[in-house]
């Protein structure tokens, strides 16, 4: 099952800046004890990405993943979200799908890096 439902890498941009830099559009910011996340669209889609706050900015995985009802991104949209974020200057970029374990962790499935 090669099949992507999230996107991660590692940045030290504040997420709002890079929502701004990727194309987000209508974008909201939250935090919570633990995440800190913004929301937004990116043409038809709507976009969570996501990070650790507790720890510095370039030292976690920053996660994107899509809201609603489909969880798999589509081949176009998947290489527009690359292209946006090499242009941004962001890599490695991980493709692949986090499966939750427990609390906080998560495991991380890589089915393509780009670098």
């Amino acid at each position: 099952m090669n099949e992507i439902t999230d996107i991660w890498f590692r940045c030290a941009s504040d997420l709002e800046e890079l929502g701004t830099q990727i194309g987000l559009q209508q974008i909201e910011a939250d935090a919570e004890n633990v995440w800190e996340w913004i929301t937004g669209s990116f043409g038809p889609y709507r976009l969570d990405i996501t990070r650790m706050h507790r720890v510095t900015p370039a030292t976690t995985d920053t996660r994107i993943f899509l809201l609603g009802d489909e969880r798999v991104f589509p081949q176009a949209l998947s290489d527009a979200l690359i292209q946006r974020l090499r242009a941004a200057t962001i890599a490695p970029i991980h493709l692949g799908r986090w499966v939750y374990i427990t609390g906080e962790e998560y495991e991380k499935v890589v089915v393509e890096t780009v670098k």
